[in-house]
């Protein structure tokens, strides 16, 4: 009875063809410092999706000056082996504290993983210094 279960999965990875996840929205950290260079805290972090404009995701700084927006959620495919691959997904991520806008990055996204398998991309856009 297993063995006919998995038969199908068998046949589609010898045609190429392979479950997957797909997170097109990566992890994104880094650090927001003030001018003089010290942490800020309570820094408003915007992530949007650089094609239509909508947020994705908002992240506030701590006391250290350290930010953490999760990455978007995966969701299951059949990824096919060869394929064009399309160019990948584009963020924006603005910081701002009290109404200023400091400091402004692009981020690419887009990951598949093979079976569901591997960890989550993240992206560390480091120590970044409002002005």
């Amino acid at each position: 009875m297993r063995s006919t279960r998995l038969l199908p999965c068998v046949a589609l990875s010898f045609a190429g063809c392979f479950p997957a996840v797909s997170v097109e929205q990566p992890a994104i950290i880094g650090r927001v410092v003030d001018p003089s260079g010290r942490p800020t805290s309570g820094t408003v972090v915007v992530v949007r999706a650089k094609g239509d404009g909508r947020v994705v995701g908002i992240a506030q700084t701590r006391s250290d000056g350290r930010f953490h927006q999760p990455a978007g959620d995966g969701h299951w495919i059949l990824y096919f082996l060869p394929q064009d691959n399309s160019p990948p997904p584009v963020y924006g991520v603005k910081a701002s504290l009290g109404g200023t806008s400091g400091w402004a990055a692009d981020v690419t996204g887009g990951q598949v993983k093979l079976l569901g398998l591997g960890f989550t991309k993240t992206v560390d856009v480091g120590t970044v210094q409002m002005r």
